[in-house]
């Protein structure tokens, strides 16, 4: 359950639809400065109503920084504001660190910048953030084609719609490795998860390292092998890399257990590895 002032939410999708529905890109019907300084909204009454019930940041924004702390005081304490608002700080910072903090899990924040950003990279980063599932996407695309502001609305939604089906490709990968790593000593199963090892997506070949990294080292040498032969001249590039994740991978692996040759199988042991075994004893 998620507590946010008087508001509830089972999950953190009901969160983010909520406030995406109710204030995603909503902008009043004239300019802000014009609207607030129509001679009724001058009125310090009508000025604490407006920043209470109102529904369109800018203007939330704008009374929260008023000169008169009756009219602040309201400001703050309006569902927008409790529910993101207070975060919006964030927006302030360079581009390399609104970057950094799209990288990072913090729903709020991440909220905030989908909400607000306006730089296609920035945006990239949150759509990548694991705290933002295909639902979210979904909702967001949504949006988007329902209000369908000019270029930027369109770079966005391509942006999105690329970022769905790359979550929904990395939901099929990682399915795949959880029925894989319950068969590592499967060559089937092992070849499969090799692949994956040189996958484009740095998620899904973080979590084939973090099965490797603690596999028995009998079967760690499974892989090796497996890596280490022959690949087809088009896969030079990604056995490449496979070995490349595998020199990592050794690095990770605290301590490096040796291999006993009472575990290996006695008819793979060739010569060679006979000497290297004998050498580190």
């Amino acid at each position: 359950m998620i507590h946010r002032g008087k508001f509830q939410f089972n999950t953190d999708t009901d969160y983010f639809k909520y406030v995406m529905e109710g204030y995603f890109r909503k902008i009043p019907p004239i300019p802000t400065n014009i609207y607030l300084n129509q001679e009724e909204a001058q009125v310090e009454e009508n000025r604490i109503k407006v920043a209470t019930h109102c529904h369109f940041p800018s203007v939330i924004n704008t009374l929260a920084r008023d000169p008169n702390f009756k009219v602040v005081e309201a400001a703050l304490k309006n569902d927008f504001w409790l529910l993101v608002g207070e975060l919006q700080d964030v927006l302030g910072f360079g581009k390399r660190e609104r970057k950094e903090f799209a990288r990072q899990e913090v729903f709020r924040v991440i909220l905030v910048l989908l909400m607000f950003e306006d730089d296609l990279d920035v945006i990239a980063e949150v759509m990548r953030n694991g705290c933002i599932s295909t639902q979210m996407l979904t909702v967001y695309i949504n949006l988007l084609k329902k209000r369908g502001r000019g270029q930027k609305d369109q770079q966005m939604l391509k942006e999105a719609q690329k970022s769905l089906l790359e979550k929904k490709d990395r939901i099929v990968k990682a399915s795949d490795i959880q029925k894989s790593r319950k068969h590592l000593t499967d060559p089937a199963h092992q070849e499969a998860l090799l692949e994956k090892l040189a996958d484009p997506d740095p998620v899904i070949r973080r979590a084939i390292s973090n099965i490797l990294v603690d596999i028995k080292p009998i079967v760690l040498l499974d892989f090796v092998r497996l890596a280490s032969k022959p690949f087809p001249t088009d896969k030079i590039l990604v056995q490449f890399n496979i070995l490349t994740q595998f020199l990592h991978l050794i690095e990770k692996r605290d301590p490096l257990k040796r291999i006993p040759l009472s575990e290996l199988p006695v008819e793979d042991i060739t010569e060679s590895e006979k000497s290297s075994q004998n050498l580190a004893e």
